[in-house]
């Protein structure tokens, strides 16, 4: 498996996970459910995880939903609840611009989604409680998106900080030893070696 293919895995392991196959009616359908219960959740004044707010983002990515998926997005992160995640929720939202301009021709529209996608990964890593993994997460994302001497910066820059910790909080709640975590970045890493920097982001 490619590094492309294990971050799209990544960005709807959910959905691939409750479905148990890749027929895309049932992803459809699977996705709706996502989404319909999370939103739930939400407007029922409860608190989203981080993997649940990957999982909202995944399935309005998998039904292109992009306007509803931004929307949702920006109301989280005006959310005090969402403070410590809000650099997840950055991230992902450069997704949805990313995609976006998959749809574009150059020109001045696609060049401004560029440049908001830009913005969001800058803020992504900025605002988070532990940097590493922000970088971790935004490597894939520039993965993903071709831009493989990005992603490949990210993971040293990861690794760098990782060095002088003994473990690294992963997402809310949650930390790893520095091992295991930097044996995650050498897996990417070696991924990436074997890909060719096609990226439309400057």
């Amino acid at each position: 498996m490619n590094y492309k293919q294990r971050s799209a895995i990544v960005l709807l392991a959910a959905i691939v996970a409750v479905v148990g196959c890749s027929q895309n009616s049932e992803m459809e359908r699977t996705s709706t459910k996502i989404e319909k219960k999370l939103n739930d959740k939400m407007k029922s004044g409860n608190k989203l995880s981080p993997s649940e707010i990957n999982n909202l983002s995944g399935a309005y990515l998998f039904k292109k939903q992009y306007n509803d998926g931004i929307a949702c997005l920006e109301q989280l992160s005006n959310d005090d609840k969402y403070k410590n995640s809000k650099y997840l929720i950055y991230l992902n939202l450069s997704k949805f611009y990313l995609e976006q301009t998959s749809e574009k021709t150059p020109g001045t529209e696609k060049t401004d989604l560029i440049e908001k996608a830009n913005r969001y990964l800058a803020l992504g890593v900025d605002s988070a409680p532990e940097k590493a993994s922000a970088l971790y997460a935004r490597s894939h994302i520039y993965g993903y998106e071709g831009c493989i001497e990005k992603a490949k910066k990210d993971l040293q820059d990861a690794r760098n900080i990782a060095q002088g910790k003994n473990s690294i909080l992963y997402e809310e709640g949650l930390y790893v030893p520095k091992e295991k975590f930097i044996s995650l970045l050498q897996a990417d890493s070696d991924s990436l070696s074997k890909l060719t920097d096609n990226c439309d982001l400057h």
